[in-house]
């Protein structure tokens, strides 16, 4: 009778024990903690068996900081391309008439990208610079020029949505002039200066395809040129004058902000076919409190042929369209502007020449 009432009390102490180690350790652990002191307890010898397999209960500090840290090492990538073309002719009493000149141009894109197990973060920088020279117009003359970054937080919600925050300002190198010989800019560095931030959604389903939807963004438009800012350009508020004297009264702003949606648009795909890639940007934006229905458009498209390893073709096409933005129309054909209103501006850019894959 002592002896079952030993065993039963021994039986009792070694469950209640066992509850309070399952509470600090995994189950695995216990089952194999609990078994092993019941055993010392009915064993003749009092000896502790030997477990075949021994392993820690918990983790050292080690491995334990090793797993906080798993989703936090991640894996930084690059890519990128320039793009350099170069064009001449010349001419020497040609009948058909011409005119001697050289090009030279330049595009830059890189992209640097940090991803985790939680994380995705993702900075585009996109450069592009061309000059040439014509044997009528002295010296050299711009025919493009852009500066562009774009950079994006997210954190991951599923496997291919993010919470995302983005930044993304845009202007220029050099001054530029509306005519050959002008001697007053009509833009140049920060004059003017796009930026949105934005908050919102990023949905990233492969590497090619990459959409971004900010429900609550903020687009700011700076012209750091104060006679720019006079005249009203890129849509900030013009200078008020006296009706009368002429008088400046209240000079313009420098800075026009809007807050409103926006959605960004990035399709890449270096391999189309054989030889054959292109990508794709298109940014729209509308104005929450001021005229929702008219959206900035911004679209961005370069083909690239490669014709081998080295030498490339490229076809750069941009559209953009801003309904705050008013441009002079001649209407009669007499050169005189009639009126100012809201165009989609376009440029084509057609190059050949050397590309450097920058990529590692």
């Amino acid at each position: 009778m002592r002896k079952f009432l030993r065993v039963s009390i021994l039986l009792l102490f070694a469950f209640g024990f066992n509850q309070i180690v399952s509470a600090d350790i995994n189950v695995n652990s216990t089952s194999r903690s609990s078994h092993n002191f019941i055993d010392v307890l009915l064993s003749d010898s009092g000896e502790v068996p030997i477990s075949e397999n021994p392993q820690p209960a918990v983790d050292s500090p080690a491995i334990a900081k090793k797993k906080r840290n798993k989703d936090t090492t991640g894996i930084w990538a690059f890519q990128g391309t320039s793009t350099v073309n170069t064009n001449q002719n010349s001419f020497l009493y040609w009948q058909g008439g011409g005119q001697s000149s050289v090009s030279v141009a330049t595009v830059v894109n890189a992209v640097l990208t940090y991803t985790n197990e939680s994380t995705n973060w993702q900075t585009q920088v996109d450069m592009s610079y061309g000059l040439m020279n014509q044997q009528s117009v002295p010296g050299w003359n711009k025919t493009d020029d852009a500066f562009a970054i774009s950079s994006k937080y997210g954190k991951r919600a599923s496997k291919s949505l993010f919470y995302s925050l983005l930044f993304n300002p845009a202007t220029q190198f050099q001054p530029g002039y509306e005519m050959i010989g002008d001697s007053l800019p009509i833009s140049k560095m920060l004059a003017p200066l796009y930026a949105e931030t934005a908050l919102g959604f990023n949905y990233v389903p492969n590497n090619k395809l990459d959409v971004f939807l900010g429900l609550g963004t903020l687009k700011s438009t700076v012209v750091n040129d104060q006679r720019l800012a006079d005249q009203g350009a890129y849509g900030v508020q013009a200078a008020v004058y006296d009706e009368f004297t002429g008088d400046l009264l209240t000079p313009g702003k420098k800075i026009r902000s809007e807050f409103g949606g926006y959605m960004l648009i990035q399709y890449r795909n270096p391999r189309i076919i054989k030889n054959l890639g292109i990508q794709s940007r298109l940014e729209l934006f509308t104005n929450y409190l001021n005229k929702p229905e008219n959206i900035d458009i911004d679209w961005q498209n370069t083909i690239s042929i490669q014709l081998n390893e080295y030498i490339a073709a490229n076809i750069n096409i941009h559209m953009k369209y801003d309904d705050d933005i008013k441009i002079g129309v001649d209407m009669d054909g007499d050169g005189q502007i009639d009126k100012y209103t809201a165009k989609m501006q376009f440029k084509e850019v057609l190059g050949v020449g050397l590309n450097i894959n920058l990529s590692q």
